[in-house]
């Protein structure tokens, strides 16, 4: 069985088992798909130039289906290639290629429902005063003639191919922006605790607080609970004195301070009329 002209289907890794993932299979998938679409469009095309067409094609599907093979993870090479996307953007460009090619092959009673797509796809990504957004919403005319919409949507789609890959790569820069910055953080987070758990001193979690305005005041009309607050310090588990005293926790709030709290739960539930009347 042979595809295309002096390729034969055994020379194609299509029966390689491919990597695990979503994006390998997806690929698998679209090979597929463009290899059948083709056959088909190469059976009712009479052009001179389908057969190098279709070999164009192919070389393109074959390129995609060189990189969805499984590889070893844990290899230097494979790290890197995760890293830098060489795999899947070698994978999707070549389907993006192919389609284009394959859009040179179908008859032009095919082109229309492919129009719609394009223009999506450029609008996305284009401003709408951009010309080139522009031209391409002219492909919409029904009366433009199927060799020049033939070219004008071999061009949108791809420049709404390439500005695709191209936002793909600007998301996977983030993405590795966003890893190393959570690399550093975690590494001087380690660092830290590293060096604290050999130097406490160095790094106290304890302090004494200073004076304020009010505790000045209070300390100028004489000696009190605000002269008394300059003596303690202050720890992330509590407040504790100066000297090795205990640490002082805020006590239980009274009717006095709290009235909604303390008041409310020391005279609930609330007494009847008849529990109130000596008479009953």
């Amino acid at each position: 069985m042979v595809d295309a002209p002096g390729r034969p289907a055994t020379d194609r890794p299509r029966d390689q088992p491919a990597r695990s993932g979503a994006w390998p299979q997806q690929v698998r998938v679209e090979v597929t798909r463009i290899r059948h679409q083709t056959r088909i469009a190469r059976a009712r095309s009479t052009s001179a130039q389908a057969d190098a067409l279709v070999d164009a094609i192919e070389a393109h599907l074959c390129d995609a289906e060189a990189v969805i093979g499984q590889r070893l993870w844990y290899r230097r090479a494979a790290v890197l290639d995760w890293w830098h996307g060489t795999s899947i953007e070698q994978a999707f460009r070549s389907l993006h290629a192919a389609r284009t090619f394959l859009v040179e092959l179908i008859p032009d009673s095919a082109l229309d429902p492919l129009i719609p797509g394009a223009i999506a796809r450029v609008g996305s990504c284009l401003q709408p005063a951009d010309p080139r957004r522009l031209e391409v919403e002219r492909l919409a005319d029904p009366h433009m003639c199927p060799r020049r919409k033939r070219a004008e949507l071999i061009h949108a789609l791809q420049m709404g191919y390439a500005a695709s890959d191209e936002s793909h790569a600007h998301v996977r820069d983030f993405r590795n922006l966003l890893l190393c910055a959570a690399s550093l953080i975690l590494l001087f987070m380690a660092l830290f605790v590293v060096e604290v758990s050999h130097h406490p001193t160095g790094v106290p979690f304890c302090f004494s607080p200073g004076i304020t305005t009010a505790q000045a005041t209070g300390a100028a009309n004489g000696p009190g609970p605000s002269a008394a607050a300059a003596g303690h310090t202050v720890c992330p588990s509590g407040e504790q004195v100066a000297g090795g005293a205990p640490p002082r926790f805020p006590s239980r709030p009274t009717c006095g301070s709290s009235p909604v709290s303390a008041c409310s739960a020391a005279h609930w539930p609330p007494r009847s009329a008849s529990a109130r009347s000596p008479a009953g």
